[in-house]
């Protein structure tokens, strides 16, 4: 077969091939606009639902995408169930030279703490906080006006903490004049007094006078010096004679 020929044969072929194709394009068109098939064509995606246009007769409306709020980091705190009031914060220094030169005090602290919540609560020992240490109270002076027990649901425990200090501590606090407390769980600030030294030996009171001058008891009475028994009274003397004999 001559090339030309050849060349004749494959150009009616890729003819035929387009006609059709153009015919089937067409047929496919005609058919979409009968059955009302408006669908996207292949490899086109619509855009996102919250973002897509709603046609309603002629005006369109845009829906804008939702807005998501920031989730919050705040938790509600519980109420506090423990209540600690302060009633007085005394430190008295000691008196001996001993007590003087290692700086020894002790924190007298009266305190009140009531228990608010619905179930018993079983408190640690306090703690006196003063600079990074913590000084908790005295065992050996443990006992019912000085220690704080377990509170039952709505009690009230009044006592006296008693916290042995020295050093660096004691120097703090006369200092400052404050004390930083951690009672049953909660952290309180106390304002502190410098009261009298320990071991201290109190001054005699004076008596006032009332302006009326008293005067001495009177001496007791000399004593009486014994008197001796008296002499026995003398017997009667005879009756006297009436010279009359009876015998003659």
């Amino acid at each position: 077969m001559a090339p030309d020929t050849l060349l004749r044969g494959l150009a009616k072929l890729v003819g035929a091939v387009v006609a059709a194709g153009l015919v089937g394009l067409a047929l496919g068109t005609a058919l979409a606009e009968l059955t009302g098939d408006t669908g996207s064509p292949a490899g086109v995606t619509d855009g996102p639902p919250a973002a897509a246009a709603l046609v309603t007769n002629t005006s369109t409306t845009t829906v804008p995408p939702a807005r998501e709020e920031p989730a919050s980091t705040q938790t509600e705190k519980p109420p506090n169930a423990v209540r600690v009031r302060i009633v007085s914060a005394i430190l008295h220094p000691a008196a001996s030279p001993s007590g003087k030169r290692r700086q020894r005090a002790r924190l007298s602290v009266h305190i009140r703490v009531t228990n608010r919540g619905s179930s018993p609560i079983f408190p640690s020992r306090p703690a006196l906080v003063s600079g990074g240490v913590r000084v908790k109270t005295d065992p050996s002076q443990d006992g019912a006006a000085t220690n704080l027990g377990a509170l039952a649901s709505g009690a009230t425990g009044d006592v006296t903490l008693r916290f042995e200090t020295a050093g660096a501590v004691t120097k703090r606090l006369r200092q400052e004049l404050r004390a930083r407390l951690t009672i049953a769980g909660t952290n309180v600030t106390a304002t502190v007094k410098v009261g009298g030294a320990i071991g201290a030996r109190a001054a005699p009171r004076k008596r006032r006078s009332s302006g009326t001058t008293t005067q001495p008891p009177p001496p007791p009475p000399p004593p009486v010096a014994a008197q001796p028994p008296a002499a026995p009274a003398p017997p009667p003397p005879p009756p006297p004679s009436s010279g009359f004999d009876s015998s003659g």
